[in-house]
């Protein structure tokens, strides 16, 4: 009765062990997902954590570790976190975190571990866990090194881009809708060459016309200062003809 009644007791450990971070994630508004499952002799190993961030967020890691046989020892277990910078370039998120040490287990029990992981500012894309992992059973040595995708960075940067590209496309879409209604012709690379050119032919027309009407200009300037000398002199010339002393006759 009392091993069935420890059996019982074991049982309903394992079961909060798996409720309780659930609970959590709910509590904090962390939807979680299982990025690792590992099945060793003697021990088992889920790894979850959030599904998605961006950058400058946390990450939020539960790591849960469960004796399946009886004189487990566990000499030591380290956690570490690893993404890309700039999505090109390793670098460590969490530097190997000791989670257990030196630590016998008994069959059935349950060791849970969380742990917050913050994300810089230009990291993006896949992140990936590893573990490290040297334990005993009664007198046999074990030791596992898993590597693991994990949580994913969204890359917000790219998605600006995205979303820019987007803007640029119903502004084109619109402008060739305008420019077929304006023109009676699609805005094509072809056209657009067929537009520059002529309004080239026009820039060089104005150009030639403003050179005339700036000769014209200057001609009229001068037929101006001509006609004014010109009744200037008659006016002296006539001036001088009436002015002129009469000659008298004896």
């Amino acid at each position: 009765m009392k091993v069935k009644a420890l059996n019982g007791i074991f049982v309903m450990l394992i079961l909060l062990a798996i409720i309780i971070p659930n609970n959590v994630a709910k509590a904090s508004n962390v939807e979680t997902w299982q990025f690792f499952l590992g099945d060793y002799p003697g021990i088992s190993i889920t790894f979850n954590a959030t599904q998605e961030v961006a950058p400058n967020e946390n990450i939020t890691i539960y790591l849960i570790v469960n004796c399946t046989a009886k004189g487990v020892t566990i000499q030591l277990l380290n956690l570490s976190i690893y993404g890309f910078e700039y999505g090109r370039e390793k670098v460590y998120l969490l530097n190997p975190l000791t989670i257990i040490k030196n630590t016998r287990m008994v069959f059935n029990e349950t060791i849970f571990n969380s742990t917050i992981v913050h994300v810089p500012e230009n990291v993006w894309d896949r992140t990936y866990g590893e573990l490290y992992i040297e334990y005993t059973i009664k007198d046999e040595s074990f030791k596992r090194t898993p590597v693991f995708s994990a949580t994913i960075v969204k890359n917000i940067y790219l998605e600006q881009l995205e979303d820019r590209l987007k803007e640029l496309n119903s502004t084109y879409a619109y402008l060739n809708q305008t420019f077929l209604e304006s023109f009676n012709m699609s805005l094509s690379p072809e056209n657009l060459a067929k537009l520059n050119q002529t309004y080239w032919m026009l820039q060089q027309n104005y150009t030639s016309l403003q050179g005339n009407l700036n000769e014209l200009d200057n001609t009229r300037r001068v037929a101006t200062v001509l006609g004014i000398t010109t009744a200037f002199f008659i006016a002296t010339t006539l001036y001088l003809y009436f002015k002129k002393p009469k000659q008298s006759y004896w």
